[in-house]
């Protein structure tokens, strides 16, 4: 019987590691064949190295196998089985067999039988010798012969060898091919990692343990070239190889596939290597494909594909798991994720570069210390791990490099690697980029020079746009080969090596000509060519960014920059605490910069000035059809906007921070193609001309002009009364513009099917009814702030309304008798600081004394609507039962001198008191600061309400310090658990206030804790609802759900609490898990029993206290909602999933990130299912 595959494991047993000492145990009858056929095997497996157990003692009959023997058994890799005539007489043997037959099950052993000068079936029949065998047993009444008959059945059902079948009986020529057979079966007993390896055996154990067991999986391991995939695979492969019937590890695929039937050799090697064969023949991929499956469904194999580079060698090579059998492991290495997304992979493992600590072990490793003393060493080792970063690649060539090095020469080495990266390391980085399309080369090279650590935000993906690189797909193809990333606050960024090796692409054939780049960003390369002759050749250069120039070096920069033919974005920057020192220098006074009459080229397409001392762009009409992109900001000199008629193309405007802009080109009216235009800060701002050819228009911005009002009065049929027209429109910003509640206007007016986003915060609103607007899909409405005429910037806000009310009723002494006096009504009702009480009369009395004068010096102020005179109402700050006559915000100044009071001043503020009939679209309300809101209206419809922001003082809310307790919290709460939202996050911000003592146990107010799930808490409760209450807005709150008990737990749960804290003065913060919401990513285990919670405060951590609760859902019998919306309600800021795996989830909580969601909302990078949610929700 010739050796055929031995089934020595079943399919679905767990990858675990085994540490083996022994390469074979051989289980023999010494009597038999110790000194004959056993002693030449063990000696031919000595010779080939394999290191093997012999027992050469001899145990008297009825005696059983010692502990010792057990463990060697069980210590080995391989158990050889020599079954002879008399193997069944020694109970010795049998013991051994049943212990054998025992690892071959528990610890993936590998069983194989020799039949010495014994039939198989005498064996698994038990005939003749055995059978007397049996019978002798028997007679002594042993318990253990069925568990010996059983061992014998399953043992030599295993197929093995014959001897006496095998070259004609030639024992020699059988004992080689039976140590042949182990060699090729063996897997090395020590580790399979290197020791020259750091940080290997950690991510590989954890790797092993996300394979699972059972089925037929495919793993992908992804991440930045020289990172350690093919070493992390390789380990892998070497750690659990011998737990399949067939392996293979191919190499290099992305370079052999590119050979001449490099597909058909690479399909031909893997049968090959998996089958044990000689090279078969493969002469067509399409063959290729149907051998793999032909041949390979019935067995358990593991292969690994290294370096695949695109979905055709995954497909055929391993075009589905059907290819292979029960419990096979199909692991790829890949650059590129795209390979691994869809359907392919199972598991998809991002590499993780090495920490400080295992960078640092690693170098040494290759540059030992040696002589060199070990300051030195130790500080320039730091070095050269901090520009490693973390790369395995470039730790090992850097180590080898420097290991024979001196210190002086580490010092130059590092130096020159800054300027010329390394060789070895550049050319395994630039495979990534090799494979790109020119314009994705582009566009990577564009982020690596001007845009790392820069916000992926609409602004940036504008200029990316426009640059014609379709940044949206562009940057999901750079992400997927690993050259960028987006980081977890939506920003650029890159691997260091990666941006030196884009900086050396760009720069590497002329190192010390800047003129010859493409792309210019360092200040010494800008300066260089501004110091050029005004006729030197700039053709090369497309893109110059210039930060932190002087005034003279933009100067220079622009009258050079009319010679760059091919330029296509400038950017020109200051800073402004650099204008102030240059402005001192200047004796107050800025030099005036003066745009060249040739710039800017024609091929120029974005355009960027900031703090730059110009009074305008160009004059008169100059034809620039490529310029798609302006942006001015601070520039506090500039009175004129260019002429647009030349600017066909134009699709973003942006000017911020002008004061003396009074007003934009009329031809600005004759654009059709803007997508966005932003005006903000322009405070003498006059004219905005209409812009209704602009039917693309999706982002509009008027903020912080100093009365918009007053402009949309001055030009008839400007967007704020003509909108209907803009079906694009998707975001509005008309923020500190002054606006009040007859500036919204009629329904046909604000008629915006697609807005998304509204920001009106900062202005005049008493009543906002949204009945009037039809805003069908509005998501996001900012309605912060509109309490005041606000002369003072958003953070100082609180300290004003503070600052005024302490200081009510105390007189302010000026000079020469004069003084100033802040006075209001405080009514009985009114908590006020101790030291007020004894001026409330004072109040009262100097308040008649001032109505006395205004009613002297003016005539009456009378409402046309109610006929009622407003002058007492003011200065007594009556309210009443209407909401446009409540005065309680009104504050009066009198001056006087001597106790007579020369002048009465009022100083009020605009309170926003209702807002009612929100659209049932919207997500997100931020309303902070909204000192006089009453109503939120009947939100039962805003069924997808998830974030409400209420920070400050406001009347629906109410106030602990002022000893109200209004359930408006509780209602607006309550009303968003009842939603869909429920099925999400929720996270709802508000100030100083008591809120929801709900209907279940409490835990008393904690900084962190840890409480135990109950036992049914996976069927029976629908989520974590959260309270944090704090002095610091800057609040996280990591949550963590897992398996197992801390050591240091003890259990709060259900501890109610008896805590009434009302004396505390901040935020609450109330956030909501819902169970159903992770359970859609399927990374909810029903085995988890823990949860943990702590806060995080930046700088008051003390102060921060937080309690949860486990709500129940309110039908039990319900099956819990698996709806996958949840990222269309996420801002992607405010809750973060930051891991799962299966023993935890691991959940931030950022509760006043009031960043809206905007461009990343609608981001197919991040969210690739929104638009079928749209459609499915919002159509």
């Amino acid at each position: 019987m010739s050796m055929a595959s031995s089934s020595s494991s079943p399919s679905d047993v767990t990858f675990s590691s085994e540490v083996w000492k022994y390469h074979v145990f051989l289980s023999f009858r010494g009597e038999d064949t110790r000194k004959t056929f056993v002693d030449h095997l063990y000696t031919a497996l000595e010779e080939q190295g394999i290191y093997t157990y012999k027992d050469d003692e001899t145990l008297p009959r009825g005696e059983s196998i010692g502990p010792s023997l057990e463990k060697a058994i069980e210590e080995s890799q391989i158990a050889v089985i020599i079954f002879s005539k008399n193997y069944a007489d020694s109970s010795w043997c049998l013991d051994e067999l049943v212990h054998i037959m025992k690892c071959k099950d528990a610890r993936n052993q590998i069983v194989m039988p020799v039949f010495y000068n014994v039939d198989p079936a005498e064996v698994r029949k038990q005939k003749r010798k055995y059978r007397e065998a049996f019978a002798k047993h028997a007679l002594e009444n042993n318990k253990k012969v069925e568990s010996w008959k059983k061992a014998l059945v399953d043992a030599s059902n295993i197929s093995g060898w014959e001897p006496e079948h095998i070259a004609n009986g030639h024992e020699s020529k059988c004992i080689k091919t039976i140590v042949d057979t182990i060699s090729r079966r063996l897997h090395p007993i020590t580790s399979s990692v290197d020791d020259n390896l750091v940080g290997v055996e950690a991510r590989m154990q954890r790797l092993i343990s996300q394979i699972g067991f059972g089925g037929k999986r495919m793993i992908g391991i992804w991440g930045v070239g020289g990172g350690g995939k093919t070493t992390l695979a390789s380990s892998i492969y070497d750690e659990i190889s011998s737990m399949f019937d067939g392996c293979c590890f191919l190499k290099n695929i992305r370079e052999e596939s590119s050979n001449k039937d490099g597909l058909e050799n690479l399909q031909a090697e893997i049968l090959s290597g998996v089958l044990k064969q000689e090279k078969l023949e493969v002469r067509r991929v399409e063959e290729g494909r149907c051998m793999l499956k032909d041949r390979l469904q019935y067995r358990k194999v593991l292969i690994v594909l290294d370096d695949v580079d695109n979905l055709d060698q995954l497909e055929e090579l391993a075009g589905s798991r059907d290819w292979f059998g029960e419990g096979s492991r199909i692991i790829i290495t890949t650059r590129d994720e795209h390979v691994l997304t869809g359907d392919k992979v199972d598991v998809i493992h991002n590499i993780n570069l090495l920490n400080n600590d295992e960078a640092m072990k690693l170098f040494y490793k290759h540059a030992p210390r040696g002589h060199r003393r070990i300051e030195d060493y130790e500080r320039l080792s730091k070095d050269v791990v901090s520009y490693s970063g973390g790369l395995p690649l470039a730790l090992r060539v850097l180590g080898r490099f420097l290991c024979d090095k001196e210190m002086n020469e580490w010092r130059s080495a590092l130096a020159r690697l800054k300027e010329i990266p390394d060789a070895n390391i550049l050319e395994k980085l630039k495979i990534s980029f090799d494979g790109l399309t020119p314009l994705e080369r582009e566009l990577f090279l564009d982020i690596a020079c001007f845009f790392r650590r820069r916000l992926k935000d609409e602004e940036s993906l504008m200029i990316l746009d426009v640059c014609g690189y379709h940044p949206v797909i562009g940057i999901k193809v750079l992400v997927q080969k690993a050259l960028i990333v987006i980081s977890e606050d939506g920003r650029f960024d890159m691997h260091d090596l990666v941006q030196e090796m884009a900086h050396y692409i760009v720069r590497r054939k002329h190192p010390k000509n800047p003129e010859k780049h493409s792309r210019v960003w360092k200040k010494e390369d800008i300066l260089k060519i501004c110091a050029m002759d005004v006729m030197t050749n700039l053709d090369k250069i497309e893109a110059i960014y210039g930060r932190w120039c002087r005034s003279d070096e933009s100067q220079r920069v622009l009258q050079v920059a009319t010679n760059m033919k091919k330029l296509r974005w400038i950017y020109l920057a200051n800073r402004m605490t650099r204008v102030m020192d240059e402005r001192k220098v200047n004796g107050g006074t800025l030099p005036l910069i003066i745009v060249p009459e040739h710039f800017p080229p024609r091929e120029l397409c974005c355009l960027t000035f900031n703090w730059l001392n110009a009074k305008q762009l160009w004059e008169g009409n100059k034809c620039l059809p490529n310029l798609r992109f302006i942006k001015l900001q601070n520039l506090k000199n500039l009175i004129m906007t260019p002429d647009f008629d030349g600017l066909p193309n134009l699709q973003s405007f942006m000017v911020n921070g002008s004061p003396l802009l009074e007003d934009i080109h009329p031809s600005f009216r004759r654009l059709e193609k803007l997508v966005c235009v932003e005006i903000s800060c322009c405070k003498n701002l006059k004219m905005v001309p209409p812009i209704a050819r602009s039917m693309k228009l999706e982002t509009l911005v008027l903020s912080r002009c100093r009365d918009l009002s007053k402009i949309q009065q001055s030009m008839k049929n400007f967007l704020l009364h003509k909108m209907n027209h803009i079906g694009c429109l998707r975001k509005l910003d008309l923020s500190e513009s002054n606006l009040a509640d007859g500036d919204i206007g009629s329904v046909a007016v604000w008629e915006l099917p697609s807005l998304h986003e509204l920001y009106l915060q900062g202005n005049k609103f008493v009543q906002l009814n949204f009945s009037l607007l039809r805003v069908p899909q509005l998501q996001y409405l900012n309605i912060s702030e509109c309490y005041t005429t606000r002369k003072f910037p958003f953070n100082d806000q609180l300290l004003v309304y503070f600052g005024l009310h302490s200081r009510i009723g105390i007189m302010n002494s000026i000079s020469d008798g004069f003084s100033w006096t802040i006075l209001k009504c405080i009514h009985g009702d009114q908590k006020i600081h101790s030291g007020l009480v004894a001026l409330k009369a004072e109040c009262k009395l100097k308040l008649a004394d001032a109505l006395t004068i205004m009613e002297e010096c003016f005539l009456p102020m009378v409402d046309p609507r109610t006929d009622i005179d407003m002058i007492p109402h003011v200065l007594y700050n009556w309210g009443s039962e209407f909401a446009r006559l409540n005065y309680e915000g009104f504050y009066t100044v009198i001056l006087e001198k001597n106790d007579i009071i020369l002048c009465v001043a009022s100083l009020s503020g605009y309170n926003l008191v209702e807002l009612s009939e929100l659209p049932q679209s919207i997500a997100i309300v931020i309303a902070d600061y909204c000192d006089s809101l009453e109503s939120f209206g009947d939100i039962s419809n805003c069924k997808w309400l998830w974030k409400v922001s209420l920070l400050g003082r406001n009347k629906f809310i109410g106030d602990i310090l002022r000893g109200e307790n209004k359930l408006g919290g509780d209602i607006l709460l309550d009303s968003m658990l009842q939603g869909n939202a429920k099925d999400h996050f929720i996270s709802f911000n508000l100030s100083h206030s008591d809120i929801w003592r709900g209907f279940v146990p409490w835990l008393n107010w904690e900084k962190k804790f840890t409480m135990q799930l109950p036992h049914d808490w996976y069927d029976y409760f629908c989520g974590i609802l959260m309270f944090v209450k704090s002095e610091e807005h800057d609040v996280r709150v990591n949550i963590t759900i897992k398996q197992g008990i801390d050591e240091d737990f003890h259990s709060l749960f259900g501890q109610e609490s008896n805590e009434t804290d009302i004396s505390f003065y901040g935020a609450v913060c109330v956030g909501y898990v819902s169970f159903s919401s992770l359970k859609k990513t399927e990374c909810l285990n029903s085995t988890y029993n823990m949860l943990s919670f702590s806060v995080h405060c930046k700088d008051k951590e003390d102060e921060c206290r937080f309690r949860a609760v486990l709500i129940p859902r309110k039908n039990k019998d319900d099956l819990m909602q698996t709806t996958d919306t949840s990222e269309f309600w996420d801002d992607g800021k405010t809750f973060r999933v930051q891991h799962d795996s299966e023993s935890s989830i691991k959940i931030l909580w950022t509760p006043h990130n009031n960043m809206h969601f905007g461009m990343n909302l609608f981001d197919p990078d991040i969210y690739p299912r929104v638009p079928q949610i749209l459609g499915d929700f919002l159509y």
